[in-house]
């Protein structure tokens, strides 16, 4: 085989290499939506308990302070939860607080919304 043919078979191999890996990442990086759909779904499939949490910055006069929240809530199956324990840290300030917390959510095009 001469050099330049095995340049040029090289130069195909990697484009078909690329273009490969392009649609592999396309087909699993791209999730699909679950939305309600013929009452299959709504509050009295939402229940049990949950551990939810979240992280972010808040920007104060131009300066990123991190925030985190760690929420353990049980989902009672007719829209309405419980909050058994929650931490909130805001600027590295921790907050912890007991049970006793209660909410409600609702459906909102299969996504859980939080009402009160």
């Amino acid at each position: 085989m001469t050099s330049a043919r095995w340049i040029e078979r090289t130069r195909m191999l990697l484009l078909a290499g690329r273009v490969l890996t392009v649609l592999v990442a396309a087909a699993i990086g791209t999730p699909e939506r679950a939305l309600a759909q013929g009452g299959a779904c709504g509050v009295h499939t939402l229940r049990g308990s949950f551990t939810f949490a979240a992280s972010g910055y808040n920007i104060v006069a131009g300066v990123a302070q991190p925030k985190a929240i760690v929420e353990d809530i049980t989902l009672n199956g007719d829209g309405t939860l419980d909050v058994w324990s929650a931490t909130v840290s805001i600027n590295g300030n921790i907050v912890h607080v007991g049970p006793g917390g209660v909410g409600m959510y609702d459906l909102d095009d299969g996504t859980a919304v939080g009402r009160g």
